[in-house]
């Protein structure tokens, strides 16, 4: 039994399907372990007629409730189908005790009773410890109402807009329930989770956020220990707090640093940066904007040069991004302001180009490989980059 439980665990998934088709005595030693890897799926629409899956999932006996990772995408039965579903939806739910992530998207098509089953469920379970939320809601409080889950290590938020409603409250409302909560990613800005971290003492490993100001700063630099810190678009107030305070105190753990600042702000990377950054050295993907627009071309070269050097220096680096910085012009148009971001990133995409054909030449073969690479993994975050934000 060991012996085949670890030749299922090295094979691919089209393996293990076929190993399952061995005979009976394999399947139910690699059914368990195959599952497990597997991800169930919900999805209820007007045109579902039968409620097989559920039904199945409910008599409690079906191989996947092995699996752990649970994926909602709708709730939506058709008219005269709700008492079925209800009949079906909790049971289903309680026999998934293995589940350990869950993608519920939420949306104005599904029942609303569904979903609080949903999440009621889960929270009675107590195993569900990651969370990923699409909140797709036009009347945000119904999304304030609905009920939160308990002992989460890890949320992901993807909306709502935090000026409808008390967004503060219901992270506040998490956070107090979940105090073990070691990973936050969030789409939308909240200006209170530096004070609504801190009272609640949750010390995050993984921090994803829109702005961060001087409240969320001053916090992230109290404790050690981050290891990811994303600030997806841009740093609000006292901009030196991030390289002046959080930074040094998380040098010997982080892995992932994203930050992009305003033109001419001090979040922007700059050759006094180098000797901070350089001691980093477990750091794998490294993104931060610099002063494009309005720089001269010679300072440009050198900024990105330095950045390159320094890279090339660092041993856990895998991915590099150099981004613009961001236009703080509050009187200039969305269309001025995307040109003008646009005709940043060309300039920092040509500085590169002739780095590459000129001095990345005179490097070492193994120093010009390295530093090649990264240049690739650029170009693929900047063109993510722009797509994102400005088309």
């Amino acid at each position: 039994m060991e012996l085949i439980l670890a030749i299922a665990s090295k094979a691919s998934s089209q393996d293990q399907k076929a190993l399952l088709a061995v005979s009976k005595r394999f399947r139910a030693i690699i059914q368990p372990h195959f599952c497990a890897s597997k991800c169930v799926v919900v999805n209820v629409t007007p045109n579902t007629k039968e409620f097989s899956q559920l039904k199945t999932l409910a008599t409690g006996n079906s191989a996947w409730s092995h699996c752990r990772s649970l994926e909602i995408a709708r709730l939506e039965p058709r008219q005269g189908q709700e008492d079925r579903m209800r009949q079906y939806l909790g049971p289903a739910l309680k026999s998934l005790a293995n589940i350990r992530t869950v993608y519920l998207t939420l949306d104005d098509a599904s029942a609303c009773w569904a979903q609080e089953v949903v999440l009621q469920s889960l929270d009675q379970s107590g195993g569900a410890h990651e969370l990923c939320l699409v909140n797709n809601l036009r009347d945000q409080k119904r999304f304030l109402t609905l009920p939160s889950i308990s002992h989460l290590t890890a949320l992901a938020l993807d909306g709502p807009n935090s000026h409808q409603g008390d967004f503060a409250g219901w992270i506040r409302q998490v956070l107090r329930r979940s105090p073990g909560l070691k990973c936050l990613r969030l789409t939308h800005s909240c200006l209170e989770i530096g004070p609504i971290l801190e009272a609640e003492k949750v010390r995050v490993r993984d921090l994803s956020i829109p702005m961060a100001n001087n409240a969320l700063l001053r916090y992230l630099g109290s404790y050690s220990g981050l290891e990811r810190l994303v600030i997806t678009r841009k740093i609000r107030d006292s901009e030196s707090v991030l390289f002046g305070s959080v930074i040094p105190r998380h040098t010997e753990s982080l892995r992932v640093l994203s930050c992009s600042g305003y033109e001419g702000g001090t979040c922007n990377f700059t050759l006094d940066k180098i000797a901070l950054i350089s001691q980093l050295h477990k750091l794998e993907t490294l993104e931060m904007s610099v002063n494009a627009d309005g720089q001269r071309p010679g300072n440009l070269k050198e900024t990105i040069e330095a950045f390159l050097e320094m890279a090339a220096e660092m041993p856990a680096l895998r991915s590099i991004g150099i981004l613009p910085a961001y236009n703080d012009d509050d009187s200039a148009c969305w269309s001025s302001k995307s040109a003008k971001t646009r005709d940043a990133m060309k300039k920092i995409e040509k500085v590169l180009e002739t780095f590459k054909e000129t001095t990345l030449e005179t490097f070492t073969e193994d120093k010009k490989s390295a530093v090649g690479r990264l240049i690739e993994t650029h170009h693929r975050r900047a063109r993510i980059w722009l797509n994102k934000n400005w088309c």
